[in-house]
């Protein structure tokens, strides 16, 4: 164990390592919802994960915007759909360009996407939703994919707040 740690017990089911300066920093109250303490079963609180075009993702930040809508996580990710045909390579067999030619018939392959995270209060779900699917709608297979899922908690870091409060984006 590095010098200046310590082991300090938050309960029957959890203990916290602290390690100074290099570790992170746990509130009392986020220890005691981990443990399952003190968690809020009324969140009114949703996560939409969707899953678009990289080409969309402009649009989309601007309808996001639009639409009231300016927090959220962009990552970039690789994956595919029921389409086993990575279009730009059906687009370079097109052009005559033999690398994409050798490449179609090798099977399914990974195609970049970007994974876009929202969470929202439940009364903003509907219009984040509807704001991706008209952003990104062209009605060709790869529009993409969309899931709405519940949140247990939300806590933001720099002020230790909790609930619906911490994902407030007037603060």
């Amino acid at each position: 164990m590095p010098e200046g740690s310590g082991r300090a017990p938050l309960g029957p089911r959890l203990t916290l390592l602290i390690v100074e300066s290099s570790g992170p920093l746990f509130l009392p109250g986020l220890a005691r919802r981990m443990n399952g303490e003190g968690y809020k079963k009324d969140l009114a609180v949703k996560e939409v994960m969707a899953i678009i075009r990289m080409n969309m993702m402009n649009q989309t930040k601007k309808a996001l915007a639009q639409a009231g809508i300016s927090s959220f996580s962009a990552t970039k990710v690789l994956g595919r759909g029921k389409g086993h045909v990575d279009f730009r390579l059906l687009k370079g067999a097109e052009a005559g360009h033999e690398e994409a030619i050798a490449q179609l018939g090798q099977g399914p392959k990974l195609i970049p996407k970007r994974l876009l995270t929202i969470v929202v209060p439940d009364d903003k779900v509907s219009t984040v939703v509807d704001t991706l699917i008209e952003t990104n709608l062209t009605g060709m297979a790869g529009d993409g994919k969309i899931f709405v899922m519940p949140v247990l908690d939300a806590v933001r870091v720099r002020t230790g707040e909790t609930g619906d409060v911490a994902v407030n984006e007037a603060r």
